[in-house]
């Protein structure tokens, strides 16, 4: 018979370290913190993990447990706190820096006008090597970020960093500049998020600094770089060098102030040579065409990437400069674009403004290929080698959201990357290899195809997954 949750609390070699976990919510009341103070005792010696969202409300509440923590402080080895909580605790970082392994620090509602960070940071021994390699910054001045950024940081997430609520928040730099010179200290990070960074000019106030465009920082060891309702992500992941990256998210961008940029972009790109412009481009725009044109330099370009989500943060001319970008990845498993403007399933119209725009400006509008589901049904001439060959050749989950995408679009990648391989269709006539099965496909599948499609797609496809709200709510269920 299995032993009771009490019992092993109580009874095996980890109940120390279970009374170390100590957590502190909004609105603890008394009773909650006699309960709380009783677990400090219990936890002993014990490593400490503390998270503590207490509003100042709240601080009164818990001064009996303070006296506590200041003398376990030398115990703290991850912290989800405020800087109130270190400062009330009497933490300074050389204190801490020898046992903290994981900081997850925000502001707290301080005064923005006092720098306490000078206190807290006093005669910081740069000789010892800190044990800290997760830091979490949110809302923190530069003075509360800079200090804890090492070589030794293998995780780092860069959370509202606004300076539209307070003015501590404004900087002398540019906030990518500001941004990129964070990195710039983190040579061995291999996570990377960055979230809800803004930027705004407070009326009267000091102009925003121009971004140092040849700011380039490495980051050879980046694995996974997560970015989420930035502003400014085209120009930060432009200065970013991470050619050893495996999994990339880009996720709801303001399209609202999006420009369109200039089509002399695409003459930049598309009558370029086979080998990807290096020099980069900086358009002052939201669109990720930069981006793209960057990332595609041989040097840079993340050859094992292998997850990329682009969740509505694509505009219309980004459209071919991406489907470039896709034919310089090879390992890509899974494609994931949630397109809230419908942008995948465009052609280019004979006669269009679009396209009398570009012959124009001379541009071969047979190159520039705006359908990127028409690109996934077919091989295609590569731009560095001159073959034919498959957009993501081992692509196997592909994920299009709510996009507005045509019947025979779907059924074309279906067709052409499902279905059972054999010895005979492992290659076409003309010698190029047939790309890896498709095993999961999610899309709006009950509004774009009718019943016998559906059923072609099932045979096809190994997992076939729909996004509309009533299938959604069927799954739940």
């Amino acid at each position: 018979m299995l032993p009771s949750c009490a019992k092993i609390g109580t009874g095996s070699p980890f109940r120390i370290h279970l009374w170390g976990i100590l957590n502190v919510d909004r609105g603890v009341n008394r009773s909650q913190c006699a309960q709380l103070q009783q677990q400090l005792v219990q936890a002993k010696g014990a490593p400490l993990d503390i998270t503590c969202h207490t509003s100042n409300n709240d601080w009164p509440k818990i001064k009996t447990l303070i006296p506590i923590l200041k003398d376990l402080r030398q115990n703290f080895v991850r912290l989800e706190v405020s800087i109130h909580f270190l400062l009330a605790t009497g933490c300074t970082y050389n204190n801490i820096r020898n046992n903290l392994d994981i900081l997850d620090l925000s502001w707290g509602g301080l005064n923005p006008f006092d720098d306490y960070a000078t206190d807290f940071f006093k005669d910081l021994e740069e000789w010892s090597r800190p044990r800290l390699h997760s830091f979490t910054a949110t809302s923190l001045q530069p003075s509360w970020i800079n200090p804890f950024l090492s070589p030794f940081i293998t995780r780092f997430r860069l959370h509202k960093t606004s300076n539209r609520q307070s003015p501590s928040h404004i900087s002398s730099t540019s906030p990518i500049t500001e941004t990129l010179q964070y990195l710039a200290r983190l040579p061995n990070v291999r996570e990377l998020e960055l979230q809800d960074l803004k930027t705004y000019r407070h009326k009267g106030g000091p102009a925003i600094a121009e971004h140092d465009t040849s700011l380039r920082v490495p980051l050879p060891q980046l694995r996974s770089l997560r970015i989420v309702d930035v502003a400014i992500q085209s120009s930060i992941l432009c200065g970013i060098e991470a050619p050893c990256l495996r999994f990339l998210s880009i996720r709801d961008s303001d399209k609202d102030i999006w420009k369109a940029p200039s089509i002399s972009y695409a003459y930049l790109f598309f009558s370029a040579p086979p080998h990807p412009v290096a020099e980069r481009v900086e358009t002052g725009t939201f669109s990720l065409i930069p981006f793209f044109l960057q990332w595609s330099n041989p040097q840079v370009t993340p050859t094992q990437l292998h997850t990329l989500e682009l969740s509505n943060v694509l505009c219309v001319d980004d459209i071919p400069f991406l489907i470039k970008w896709l034919q310089r990845l090879p390992n890509l498993v899974r494609l994931i674009i949630n397109d809230a403007d419908n942008l995948l399933d465009h052609d280019v119209v004979t006669g269009s403004e679009r396209h009398t725009s570009m012959v124009e400006q001379g541009v071969d509008t047979e190159d520039v290929r705006l359908n990127l589901c028409h690109e996934l049904s077919r091989p295609v001439l590569h731009p560095s080698t001159g073959n034919m060959e498959w957009i993501c050749p081992l692509l196997t989950i592909l994920h299009l959201g709510d996009a507005e995408v045509r019947a025979e679009s779907v059924m074309s990648i279906a067709r052409a990357r499902g279905g059972v391989r054999s010895v005979a269709d492992s290659s076409n006539m003309d010698g190029t290899p047939a790309p890896a099965r498709l095993h999961r496909l999610t899309m709006q599948v009950c509004k774009h195809l009718s019943k016998d499609e559906n059923n072609e797609l099932q045979n096809l496809i190994k997992e076939v997954g729909c996004t509309c709200l009533s299938c959604s709510f069927q799954d739940v269920l």
